[in-house]
Order: C-alpha cells, then structure tokens, then sequence
C-alpha cells in the first residue's frame, strides 16, 4: 500500500478542465477570427468597390459636363462664332483648348497643336488630358477629373481611357510596371480581385464611367487592407489566452478545493492499510466528499468495533474449543466390549459444544445405561451436560458406597432435583436402563426422551413386528418441576438381545428436499441388516443415514447407543 501515485487526481482534473477550455476556447477563436475575418473582408471588398464606383460617378458626371461644354463649342463652330470660342474656353475652368483639323485655340501656352491633334506620344500630358469629340479635341484640365483620385490617401488608382491609355496613375510600389501591365488585361468590370505578384498581394477594385468608358482601379496592398483585422484577431487570441490562463488558475483552485479532501481520505486509507485504526479524517464539507470522509469516519469506527468483537469472538471461540475437549471428557469410548455386554454408541454434536450426552456405570452384575437430550445445543445446553454429568457422578460416588437406591426412577429422580437447583431455563429429556446382567432383565424410565428400541435375538430374519418401543415408564422433563415423579418398568432379556438409544437429531434430520429421516427408514434400516454384530449394526445405521442426509453440518446434535447382553 506503499506505491505511489502515477496520475492523481488533482492533475486529471486541471489537465481535464485545461485541455477542456484549450478546446473551447481555440474552437471559439478559430470561430470568431475567421467569422470577423470574413466579415471584415467582406466589408474591405464592398468599401473598395463602393470607392472605385463613387470615382466612376465622379467622373462620369464631370465628363457629362465637359460633354456638354464640347456640344456648345460644335454649334460655335459650325456659325464660325470663333470669338465667342475664345471667349468660352478663357472662362472656362475645366476646358484650356480645341483643336479642329482647320481651328485651334489654347488659353494654356504650353500646349501645341501636335499634342492635341494626337500626333504626340500621348492622349494625355502632366497637365491636361485630351478628348475627341468628332472632329472636335478638347484639352480638359487633368485635375477636374482626377481631384477625387489624388485626394484618396488610402488607395492608389490608375484611370484608363477607352483604348487603354494611362490617363492618371499615382502608384508608387517598384514593381508598378507590372501591376500596370497585369490591370490593363483586366476586362471585369464592377468587381473586386486579389493580384498577386510573386509573394506581394494586392487587393484591386475596378469600375467604369458611364461616358467615354474609362476604367478606374483602386489599389491597395493586401496585408495594409487586412491589418486591422489581423491586430484585431491578434488581440483576440491574446485575450483567449488571459481568459485561458485566468480559469485555469481558477481550476486549480477549484480543483484544490477538491483534492484536497480526496488527498485527505487516500492518506487515511493508507494509514487504515497500515493497521491505524484511530485514523480520522475531517469532515470539513456538506458535499459528496464530506459524506464520503463521514462514511469513512464511520467505517474505521465500525472497523475498530468489529476488531474488538472479532477479539472477544475469538476469545470466546478459544474459551469454546476448551470447553468442546472438556465436553468431550464427559462421555465415554464409543466402543465397550466385557463379557457380559457391548456398548457400541455414536456421538456427534452440531456445534463445538453439544447439549446430547451418554454414559454408563457397572457396578457388582448391574449396568447403568442413560441419555439425555438438551433443548437446543450449543454453550448453553452444553453447561447442562456438565450438570448432569456431575449429577451421574456423584450417584457413582453413593452407588460405590452403597447410599443409593440403584432403580431408574430414583436416578431420575436424583437428576431432576439436581439440574431443578441451577434454575436454568434449559429443559432436559434422559432415559435410563438398569440391566441386571445375572438375571438379564432391564428396568427403565423415561423423561420425555424418544422410547428406546427392543431387538430381540432371532436366528431368521427380524420383521417389523420383532422391534418392539419401550413405551412405559413416561415422566416429565428433568429440570422441569422439582416435585416431577418418575416411575420405572422391568421386561425379561434373552441372550444377545439389543436395546438402542437414540436422540431425535438422528430421527429428525432431512435431506436436501427437507424430507426427515424419520423412524420409519430407521427400522427399515435396522431389519434389512438383521445381524448380531452391534458394530454392524450401529455402522449400518450411521451410514444409512448420512448418506440420505448428505450434509456435514447437522442441524441437531447426533447420538445413538446401542447395547447388547450376554450371558
């Protein structure tokens, strides 16, 4: 009981409530990261196109009316009204100048006529952006249209013209070239994409005017565009972790509150193993653990008590075992052969102390022959045997010095008044036989006690008819009454006659139907073997016996007296 522990219960618990909330709350992470991430990009995809878009309406609106400026210089020029031209276009904020295969007029002098007519390298110049309206080239200030674009500070934009020509880029990544060349294969429209180039992501929006059809792409990095959410869900796994480590620190806590107690019993159990029985342990809670240190408490305090009785019983069980090898001094050989006689008996109690008892005395050319049945068996009805024990000595002692009227109903009357005086409420059945072995007759009396059997000797086989019971001669229990009389009755022997003794232990026993013996298989018994043996006799009987019964307990103490005269 001295091993140790390899995986106590405290660290199951923490580690059970740990991985528990490791789960729960990585899962709730995981959940929520990719729940707002998704959110998040959602809601970047919608506001970059929803930008791009309000540039094209922007723009669209500013060309709707840069259109109309360009209708009324058409109808100026079809009247040659070429004052009123120069007069518009120096008003004019938006519009610096025209150019007609046979007209061109600028308020901006850095402007040429080879520009506009398209002869230049390009549709556009640091300054000024050029559309054609039929034969009409107008000159369109770049910041009108592009003021919207260079005021964003969050994304980068690129305004293509119909024919895909860079009408404004304001990006400023190394790899521009690229970005610019992969945009103009574009054709989507209205959509939000991711470009990637090499390991650098961009997230493009991507829309188009309604007039002149001119494309406008918003860009911004991918990891800038996504870095409040990936700081937001940074913070979020941070603040899982806090909430991680501040329940688990609770658990272990809680998991204490609980252990400790349970810590508390496997040390006690441990002393109790060793032998410490004055082991308690503190009932410190109301819950399931404080019931089980209660029942706990209870047990040791229930195990010293039945230490205790097991002591007392085992002294008692020593005390009984004395008891049984003095008991067992009190009858006699269970074989007894002399000349004029055989005694052959059987004797065995249902416990260490039986309350059956025997024996016999000769004197000059008589002989004594009694048995008694106790009620019940055990130590009590055993103390009753050592009675009449003692009683049946001391009538030897008057017998041998001739103060003893020498009858079965003095003996019995002697008995009875002896075991009267102990005043015990244990009750005894005896019968007595007094055979005179010169003139071989028996005289009896009985004391309620089963009537003894009279076999007579017969050379042919015995009946039924031949057993006769010794009916006569009947009294009360001896320790009954102390007034109880006895009387006694004389029948004649033959040579080798047999009288048997017995106690109802014997009659009444059953089988494991609960079917008795009874006295009808006995003296079936005793004809089927019809000898003159009595050791076959008694033998045969015994056998007979155990073997319907077929149990080694009895319920009942066992004692059978067979006796038979010679001459």
């Amino acid at each position: 009981m001295d091993k140790r522990l390899s995986f106590p219960i405290k660290i199951k618990i923490i580690l059970l409530m740990t991985v528990s909330l490791i789960c729960a709350i990585a899962f709730y992470t995981f959940y929520a990261s990719s729940l707002f991430s998704e959110d998040k990009k959602a809601y970047i995809f919608e506001n970059s196109l929803a930008t791009s878009t309000g540039f094209a309406n922007e723009i669209s609106s500013t060309l709707s009316n840069i259109n109309r400026d360009i209708e009324i210089l058409n109808k100026l020029l079809e009247i040659k009204k070429y004052k009123n031209i120069e007069d518009f276009i120096k008003q004019s904020k938006v519009i610096d100048a025209i150019w007609t295969p046979k007209y061109f007029f600028t308020s901006e002098q850095s402007l040429t006529p080879d520009e506009l007519s398209g002869n230049g390298d390009r549709p556009e110049t640091n300054s000024h952006i050029h559309l054609k309206s039929k034969d009409l080239i107008v000159s369109v200030r770049k910041s009108v249209l592009t003021s919207s674009l260079e005021q964003n500070r969050v994304y980068r934009s690129i305004l293509f013209s119909k024919e895909n020509h860079i009408l404004y880029e304001n990006l400023v990544d190394t790899n521009k070239s690229d970005i610019i060349k992969n945009l103009r294969e574009v054709t989507l429209i209205n959509s939000v994409k991711i470009l990637e180039l090499g390991k650098k992501k961009y997230l493009f929006s991507v829309s188009k005017t309604k007039l002149m059809d001119f494309r406008i792409f918003n860009l911004i990095d991918y990891d800038q565009a996504f870095s409040v959410t990936d700081f937001l869900i940074q913070k979020s796994i941070l603040f899982g972790l806090f909430i991680l480590f501040f329940i688990s620190a609770i658990a272990m806590v809680f998991a204490k509150s609980i252990t400790n107690p349970i810590d508390k019993l496997f040390i006690a159990s441990q002393e109790l193993a060793k032998g410490n029985f004055d082991t308690i342990v503190e009932e410190s809670s109301k819950d399931e653990i404080g019931h089980l240190a209660k029942a706990f408490n209870y047990m040791t305090s229930e195990i010293k008590k039945y230490m205790e009785q097991m002591k007392e019983k085992l002294r008692l069980e020593n005390e009984v075992q004395v008891a049984k090898l003095v008991q067992e001094n009190f009858f006699p050989q269970t074989e007894i052969e002399e000349n004029s006689f055989e005694i052959m008996a059987f004797n065995t109690p249902a416990s260490e102390c039986g309350g059956d008892w025997w024996n016999y005395y000769k004197i000059d050319n008589k002989l004594i022959t009694i048995i008694a049945d106790a009620t019940g068996h055990g130590v009590p009805a055993a103390l009753l045997t050592a009675s009449i024990n003692t009683s049946f000595n001391t009538i030897k002692f008057l017998l041998s010095e001739g103060r003893f009227e020498l009858t079965p109903e003095y003996i019995l009357n002697f008995l009875n008044k002896s075991l009267t005086l102990t005043k015990t409420d244990v009750l005894l059945t005896a019968f007595v036989c007094v055979f005179d072995l010169e003139k071989l007759t028996l005289s009896y009396s009985n004391a309620s006690h089963l009537d003894a059997l009279y076999i007579p000797q017969k050379n042919e086989a015995l009946e039924k008819s031949d057993i006769i019971p010794l009916i006569e001669a009947k009294g009360a229990r001896l320790g009954h009454k102390s007034d109880s009389v006895y009387s006694g009755h004389s029948i004649m022997l033959n040579d080798g006659d047999t009288i048997i003794l017995k106690t109802d232990g014997i009659i009444e026993c059953v089988d494991k139907d609960d079917k008795p013996w009874g006295i009808r298989r006995f003296l079936k018994t005793i004809i089927e073997i019809s000898t003159k043996d009595t050791r076959a006799l008694r033998n045969k009987i015994i056998e007979e016996f155990l073997l319907f019964c077929s149990k080694e307990i009895f319920e009942d103490d066992l004692t059978l007296v067979c006796i038979k005269v010679k001459k």
